[in-house]
């Protein structure tokens, strides 16, 4: 079994003690371990079981989850900026710089930025946004569920500033006004080339959804080397072929019947692509 542990942060930017639990895979992380950092840390317990699972099976790389807190006092002003600039301002301090430095020294892992994320689910995804685009040094993979806020919480120029990460989104069909953000974030994403997968799945505003949807995401955003640009294309295909209503999903449908991609996507599996990669792909399969 991975191992989960609570540990008490002191907080200079806060004032106050706040809780991080840290999901670590079954062996000692090394250096070039994956690292998520995660809003809404308190959930990380409940991801655990599945994402254990996953690890176990190979499907998805050992990575470390660092999960911090939210405040049920401040959640809103700590995530969504625009709310309230200091409060936001000082959980920003906490959760990129404090926890950042103290998880990086504590477990011994990567400060690499393509070996570290952030993730984030409703507020928390608001949040996981903001940090992609204001520590970009830090985060090279961002994966934000059932966004809340809309999507002008974040500048639009900003997505056009590099370096930038790549993004994982994903929303409920039956969460409407959260969808409605994640297709307006994905087409910003798309404007400015940026690599990113935008998932759609039969779901509410619920854990049941984020808890199944964030092994992909991690098995997306920190591909094993073994993990082929066929397999990347493979998943990206029937990702989208689950949202037939959308342009990606149109085409996947369309790609998915042509035989020589059938030949040549059997009974692989792996990461999905975004942007100007996945067009590059696809064009070389039908050559």
């Amino acid at each position: 079994m991975s191992l989960v542990r609570d540990f008490q942060i002191e907080s200079a930017s806060l004032g106050e003690t706040r809780m991080v639990t840290v999901f670590l895979p079954r062996h000692p992380p090394k250096r070039e371990c994956p690292v998520v950092f995660c809003a809404d840390g308190q959930a990380v317990h409940s991801f655990s079981p599945r994402l254990d699972l996953a690890i176990e099976r190979e499907s998805v790389p050992g990575v470390v989850l660092v999960g911090v807190h939210s405040s049920d006092r401040y959640r809103p002003k700590e995530y969504l900026d625009g709310v309230d600039l200091r409060r936001f301002l000082a959980h920003e301090r906490f959760f990129a710089d404090e926890v950042y430095r103290w998880a990086i020294a504590e477990f011994d892992l990567s400060a690499a930025r393509q070996a570290c994320g952030v993730f984030g689910f409703s507020n928390g995804a608001a949040f996981a946004l903001s940090m992609g685009v204001r520590h970009r040094d830090k985060y090279g993979v961002v994966i934000a569920f059932s966004i809340a806020g809309g999507p002008d919480r974040v500048a639009e120029s900003e997505y056009a500033r590099r370096p930038i990460a790549r993004y994982y989104l994903s929303a409920g069909t039956r969460e409407k006004p959260f969808c409605k953000t994640a297709r307006a974030v994905a087409r910003r994403l798309a404007n400015h080339n940026i690599e990113h997968v935008s998932t759609e799945r039969c779901a509410g505003h619920d854990f049941r959804f984020w808890d199944s949807e964030l092994p992909e995401a991690i098995r997306w955003g920190f591909p094993t080397k073994q993990q082929s640009w066929l397999e990347r294309v493979r998943t990206f295909l029937f990702a989208s072929a689950r949202t037939p209503e959308s342009a990606d999903g149109v085409l996947a449908l369309q790609l998915l019947a042509h035989s020589t991609l059938k030949a040549g996507l059997r009974n692989l599996s792996g990461i999905p692509v975004g942007g100007s990669a996945r067009i590059a792909i696809i064009s070389s399969l039908l050559q």
